[in-house]
């Protein structure tokens, strides 16, 4: 593969880590803060870890936040969000009271946390996922997970996949030029690797 991927620096999230996966696919890396390197990318990368609401205030404050959203909508550009990366693409989320990117129809809630249950609040660890396309054919693969907020009302047609962690979650979404993963592909070993390989594919 010999894609070009920009990864944007919002000042947070697990740049190198996502850095090194998509190398060992053999694509080239460049990590950003600059709009106008995003507007000469096809294939840009939020990554995740972080607050919302200050990440969508240092995106919107660089320009980037403009910058994506004209490039992804005017089809010059596709987007690949993981864990906060996909909350960024939502219209809204309650972490920050904050706008997202408003990519992808769908709002971002926290992850309930009862007394006594022994779901606690964040969701950190493995967990199965459930894909609506066959995107995997093993229901036992499962993806890792670090997130105390997470999308749970989403479009029909938005909803890729789904997780569970006392209630259901999207575990995945997606619209034209728009990906996003609540899981983290680059810590899911090769089931995660796959997923990385087919967004460079185009699949």
């Amino acid at each position: 593969m010999s894609a070009k991927i920009v990864i944007v620096d919002f000042r947070m999230g697990n740049l190198h880590t996502v850095a090194r996966r998509f190398r060992s696919l053999g694509a080239e890396i460049d990590v950003t803060r600059d709009p106008s390197v995003l507007s000469g990318s096809s294939h840009i990368v939020l990554p995740g870890v972080g607050h919302f609401g200050a990440a969508m205030a240092d995106l919107e404050d660089t320009g980037m936040a403009s910058v994506i959203r004209e490039r992804v909508l005017d089809g010059h550009s596709r987007v690949l969000g993981i864990c906060l990366g996909m909350q960024l693409l939502c219209d809204h989320s309650e972490e920050g009271d904050a706008r997202g990117l408003g990519l992808i129809g769908c709002r971002v809630e926290r992850l309930p946390a009862e007394r006594g249950s022994r779901f606690r609040n964040p969701h950190v660890g493995w967990n199965t996922v459930k894909w609506r396309d066959g995107r995997c054919s093993d229901p036992t693969r499962r993806y890792y997970f670090a997130h105390s907020f997470a999308v749970r009302d989403v479009d029909a047609d938005a909803a890729l996949a789904t997780a569970s962690y006392g209630v259901q979650f999207a575990a995945a979404v997606q619209a034209p030029g728009a990906l996003g993963y609540q899981f983290h592909p680059e810590k899911s070993r090769g089931p995660g690797l796959e997923l990385l390989a087919a967004w460079l594919d185009g699949r």
